[in-house]
């Protein structure tokens, strides 16, 4: 008996483990570095990803205040076709606008990830600096 309950228990923990769902870091092509990006002044920046399977999608934006006033605005946006020049980019519908405020901004856009490409642009406005990061996760 304790044999079939310690292979049962081992089974759930299995099946639990090889659906964890794994978080995925957004990258901007002009700073590959992996680590966070800094914006200054009125110098925007934009994060990429490449959602390839379909699902539930969460994506995260963080945006820490180094200094100055954090302005601005930033924008999800989507491609079907970005494997080829020039892209063209349009905003995801039903996505809403993150208006950067003042200090420390976060914002978590929950969507069906219909398409292949994403990315987040953001364009700050005024005199500032700060960091930005994205992440994703897929529940499929």
């Amino acid at each position: 008996m304790k044999r079939l309950l310690l292979i049962a228990t081992m089974l759930v923990a299995t099946t639990m483990g090889s659906m964890a769902q794994q978080v995925s870091k957004w990258t901007n092509p002009a700073n590959n570095t992996g680590k966070p990006d800094t914006v200054t002044n009125t110098t925007g920046i934009t994060l990429v990803a490449r959602i390839s399977q379909k699902g539930t999608v969460a994506i995260q934006l963080d945006i820490k205040k180094v200094n100055g006033t954090v302005a601005g605005a930033a924008y999800l946006e989507t491609s079907v076709d970005a494997d080829y020049s020039p892209v063209q980019w349009s905003r995801v519908p039903g996505a809403d606008t993150v208006v950067l405020t003042d200090g420390d901004n976060t914002k978590i856009w929950k969507l069906g990830s219909d398409y292949l490409h994403y990315r987040i642009r953001i364009v700050p406005t005024g005199t500032q600096k700060h960091t930005a990061k994205a992440f994703h996760i897929l529940k499929l």
